[in-house]
């Protein structure tokens, strides 16, 4: 039973489990000791919501006989206060003589009764569509949905079929918010080295009672998994949770689920020394946007994608199936992540679990596949498809884990059924899918696309259980009924320390508020819930990174309406501040055309926004971002575009008025120009403008074009123009006799990077 001074938030509830005999060990029971243990504080660096981490906490232990069978088992309780509290309990089963070193389990027995109201409504997770059939009706990703919490055992699809049975989390809300507490989380956390549970809702709405994985019997078919769970002990657990709220800003910033998780060096001692290669970022991703989708697509647009990454300050290029079909794979690979070095951007390439699962030899397709992604320079892998939340599963999921870390490379989990805030115990599992996300509304075998009100209850229902690769934003058919605003204000509402970017770059890089996008990081310092929220219905979400404030606002319905204000009580009120707004200025009656408006306040230093228009006209749901610097600390570095590999222009006409410097060495040939380009440190660009083979050397820095008009074709003159990577390495002799190969072998930048870099591409085909 759990209370809170004089109201009951979870009744006396049956505890233990099912073994293979059919004995319930938490019936006939003695309890033979019990161990008290100290108040206890833990703070530790996180990726996320915020960056420190802490959990107040106090624990206790039942050691429980089991009379009919004689074995003995700990029940393990934690009780959470401060700024994440909670409840959550768990079993451990050692070793002990009669019972040799294993033990078969048919189910798990916990029961979390509580009393459920008529205001009680349930958040969780649904989706109607073939998966779901063929599923036996059960939703591990899907749809956040709300239904009265009571109701939640006994509702009837069209055809008779009842559904009892959720995936976790279950976030329960009192929409009257009385109580201490009224958003309660139903979870599981530290799924390691046991298997998965999901929640059936019992009888009469009186709570519900977890039920291994494996129970479900579309899982034992696709797994064949007949049996009952074997374990060798002595046997731990995940934890059972109960996390309260007293506010959606409590709930948004739980961090209950992340603190049951070991820290690094309890569970791998020494594993996690050397986390510098665990960095955040941004990733472009060529799968759905390709006219092919994620099959058949042509090699060299990975090479166009590393520019593309570079040219927005991207950290990441993810590439996915297909790539195994190139000829000399990993010498492709290497040759991709060569040339992704030398721009700042990493690779991640995607693997399907079915191709490493197997056991034998320690694992070794998988150990053997990781040292070749090693040795190809990747600095990661998105690993995909691993279904239920079955034993083998876990113990391959944290095996992949482990191995990665011996070799420093991050990993993204797709196919998973949920997060239980396992990224705390292995860091370099940056993201996981486990989400609903735009790969949805692609899919072809999903008639129900993706709703706003989907992304409006994300950050308050799928995002406080960790990490989730949403894949993001969409500025063509894959956003749905949401407007653009709404798509780029996920980026702050939603959580992931990587964030893969669904929308093809060139498109991104058209658009006039491009550099809102490429400011938005993906791990903060702090973030805050603010007023109006409501699950479901509007998001407004305010996140501080060093000393820039981003307000996200994403709206659940497709009406038109006005915010009256919403407070900005966040600002520091000692400081003015520079905001950036992006908002949609106008949509037509029919949703089909929208304006999207950038628009920048000099000086603000007010302590809300009021009357805040969000346009939807019955087709759309809208939002609004809102970047806040410090008047005089500018803005946000972000890491400069890098230089393209070579290439050498001819006869083009630039801007006029250019500054241009001459270089200092005389009267060279063009090729000794780029030479001498390469051996400046300040240099970028290079033009030559001469009569034959002689001319001047006209070195350039910044990203203006460099000359004025070039003299038309016929006149005499000879105009060169090219990048530094045209020279040689720098240092090198500006007399040298070795010339530049010319013009890169390399796929052509995207045409979106070219209306950018006109010197680099002009005569580029297309």
């Amino acid at each position: 039973m759990v209370t809170s001074g004089t109201r009951r938030i979870v009744n006396p509830s049956a505890l233990g489990f099912v073994l293979e005999d059919g004995s319930h060990l938490g019936e006939n029971v003695t309890i033979e000791s019990e161990a008290r243990h100290m108040r206890k504080v833990d703070t530790y660096a996180t990726l996320g919501a915020h960056r420190v981490a802490k959990s107040e906490s106090v624990d206790t232990s039942y050691t429980v006989r089991h009379l009919p069978t004689n074995l003995t088992y700990d029940v393990h309780f934690r009780v959470f206060g401060g700024d994440s509290p909670g409840v959550a309990f768990s079993y451990h089963i050692p070793l002990q003589g009669g019972w040799g070193d294993r033990v078969q389990i048919q189910d798990d027995g916990s029961e979390i009764l509580m009393e459920l109201e008529a205001t009680d409504r349930a958040w969780i997770i649904e989706r109607r569509d073939q998966i779901f059939f063929a599923g036996g009706h059960f939703s591990a990703n899907g749809q956040y949905m709300s239904f009265p919490a009571a109701s939640l055992w006994s509702r009837h699809l069209e055809d008779g079929i009842t559904i009892d049975r959720y995936s976790p989390p279950v976030t329960i809300e009192d929409l009257d918010k009385q109580g201490p507490f009224p958003y309660r989380v139903i979870a599981e956390a530290a799924l390691l080295g046991w298997e998965g549970l999901h929640f059936v809702a019992l009888p009469d709405g009186v709570g519900f009672r977890s039920e291994l994985t494996r129970v479900r019997q579309s899982v034992r078919e696709y797994r064949g998994l007949w049996g009952p769970l074997e374990l060798q002990l002595p046997v731990k657990t995940s934890w059972r949770v109960i996390q309260l709220a007293a506010n959606l800003d409590q709930l948004v910033d739980h961090d209950m689920l992340s603190s049951l998780n070991e820290a690094p060096e309890a569970r791998n001692p020494g594993l996690f020394n050397d986390t510098t290669y665990i960095k955040p970022g941004r990733s472009v991703w060529s799968c759905l946007a390709a006219p092919s989708g994620c099959h058949n697509r042509p090699r060299e647009i990975e090479w166009a994608y590393i520019d593309a990454a570079d040219a927005l300050g991207f950290e990441y290029a993810t590439v996915d199936i297909g790539w195994e079909e190139w000829p000399d794979k990993w010498g492709s690979v290497k040759s991709l992540t060569t040339y992704g070095k030398e721009r700042g951007v990493g690779v991640f390439l995607w693997k399907h679990r079915g191709d490493i699962e197997d056991p034998t030899d320690n694992y070794k397709d998988l150990r053997e596949f990781l040292d070749s992604v090693e040795d190809a320079g990747a600095v990661g892998v998105k690993m995909d498809f691993f279904g239920s939340g079955t034993l083998p599963t876990i113990v391959l999921q944290e095996t992949i884990c482990r191995e990665a870390a011996k070799r420093k490379l991050l990993l993204n989990f797709h196919g998973v059924d949920k997060t239980t805030g396992e990224a705390r115990t292995y860091p370099n599992l940056i993201t996981q899918e486990a989400i609903w996300g735009l790969e949805v509304n692609a899919h072809p075998m999903i008639d129900t696309k993706i709703p706003p009100s989907h992304n409006a209850a994300l950050t308050f229902t799928r995002f406080p259980s960790g990490a989730g690769d949403y894949t993001p934003l969409s500025l063509q058919t894959l956003r749905g009924a949401t407007t653009l605003v709404h798509q780029v204000a996920t980026l702050i509402t939603f959580t992931s320390p990587l964030q893969t970017i669904v929308e093809d770059p060139e498109i991104i890089l058209e658009q006039s508020y491009r550099d809102i996008i490429m400011k938005i990081p993906t791990v903060w310092d702090e973030t805050r819930v603010l007023p109006p929220s409501i699950i479901g219905d509007l998001t407004v979400l305010a996140r501080r990174s060093n000393s820039t404030w981003f307000l996200g606002v994403v709206s659940g319905t497709v009406e038109t309406r006005v915010i009256p204000f919403i407070p900005l009580n966040f600002l520091d009120t000692s400081k003015n501040y520079t905001a950036t707004f992006l908002f949609t200025k106008y949509m037509s009656d029919d949703g089909e055309y929208e304006e999207p408006v950038v628009q920048t306040v000099q000086r603000i230093n007010g302590t809300k926004l009021t009357d805040v228009k969000l346009w939807g006209e019955n087709k759309k749901g809208d939002g609004l971002v809102v970047i806040m610097d410090v008047v005089g600390q500018g803005q946000r570095p972000r890491r400069e575009p890098r230089l393209r590999s070579c290439v050498i222009e001819e006869n083009l006409d630039y801007a006029p008025g250019a500054d241009l410097e001459v270089a200092t060495h005389g009267y060279p040939e063009y090729l000794d120009c780029a030479d001498w380009c390469a051996a400046t440190e300040e240099c970028n660009y290079w033009v030559h403008v001469g009569l034959g083979d002689d001319g001047m050397c006209f070195l350039k820095s910044d990203r203006e074009p460099v000359v004025g008009k070039a003299p038309r074709a016929g006149d005499g003159w000879k105009i060169m123009a090219g990048n530094k990577s045209c020279g040689h390495a720098a240092g090198a002799d500006v007399n040298s006799e070795k010339k530049p190969l010319g013009k890169s072998k390399r796929p052509r930048p995207l045409q979106g990077f070219c209306k950018s870099w006109p010197i680099l591409c002009a005569k580029l085909p297309g």
